[in-house]
């Protein structure tokens, strides 16, 4: 229905049209706490939709067509004069989404584990048009980095051959092998994009092996407990390089004000 309600669509006047998106728990889009989650990633799908000039609609959670991406690609290429001025405004844009939209979700989330919180400050950057968000934690006295949410608004398997081996709950990484991660787990964030010369080597290699193009990480502690919160970039949608002091200032609300 939403197929041939976009296809009558097109054959309105010029200047007149309609962008769908669509979100749905039979798709793999991660952890959904609430309804207002589907709603935010089906508003991240029509933007798609809307900005990729797509002739049908745009499903969270799964692959983008080849010329809705394609269309993408070409738009997120701020390449030529003015480009950093077009990027910071762009990116002062975003930032202030997901400020509001994260506010406005800590605000009614009283009696919430930190873990809720902090999924919460994930959900708004889709916002940012971001991959995927992931929430891990070090317990007291441990060197290892558990994987305990996530939330995707593509399927990993669509950016990348094993990038589905690198986005899931249970794992245990060792923290030796991400020094940046450590840095950034006592407080502080740190923005990475693929191929960067100076990136950490395990960051790096699942930036690559999951078919990432950048990953923005805040990291703060509750106690004697240590938290990371993840946002992941692909190529289909925009560059997050720039974020990282929002999502750390988010962060860290998160956790003074979690139960």
């Amino acid at each position: 229905m939403l197929q041939q309600l976009c296809e009558d669509a097109r054959k309105l006047p010029q200047g007149a049209g309609l962008s769908c998106g669509v979100a749905s728990t039979t798709d793999p889009i991660g952890h959904i706490g609430t309804p207002g989650d589907l709603v935010r990633l089906a508003d991240a799908a029509q933007y798609r939709a809307k900005r990729g000039r797509a002739p049908g609609p745009v499903v969270a959670g799964r692959r983008l067509p080849a010329e809705v991406a394609a269309v993408l690609a070409e738009r997120f290429d701020l390449g030529g004069q003015g480009r950093e001025a077009r990027t910071e405004r762009r990116q002062s844009d975003v930032a202030y989404a997901i400020v509001a939209d994260a506010v406005r979700l800590l605000d009614g989330a009283r009696g919430r584990s930190t873990l809720d919180w902090l999924s919460l400050v994930g959900a708004p950057t889709g916002a940012a048009d971001a991959s995927a968000w992931w929430v891990s934690w070090t317990p007291a006295g441990e060197n290892v980095l558990h994987t305990l949410r996530h939330g995707s608004a593509r399927p990993p398997s669509a950016v990348g051959p094993r990038s589905q081996e690198y986005f899931a709950t249970g794992l245990e990484l060792p923290l030796r092998d991400f020094r940046d991660t450590v840095r950034v787990l006592d407080g502080g964030w740190t923005e990475q994009r693929v191929d960067d010369a100076g990136g950490d080597d395990a960051e790096q290699e699942v930036l690559r092996q999951g078919g990432y193009t950048a990953v923005v990480a805040a990291g703060g502690s509750r106690g004697d407990e240590r938290w990371l919160l993840e946002v992941f970039a692909d190529d289909q949608g925009r560059p997050l390089i720039g974020l990282g002091p929002t999502l750390r200032v988010l962060l860290a609300l998160a956790l003074a004000e979690a139960d």
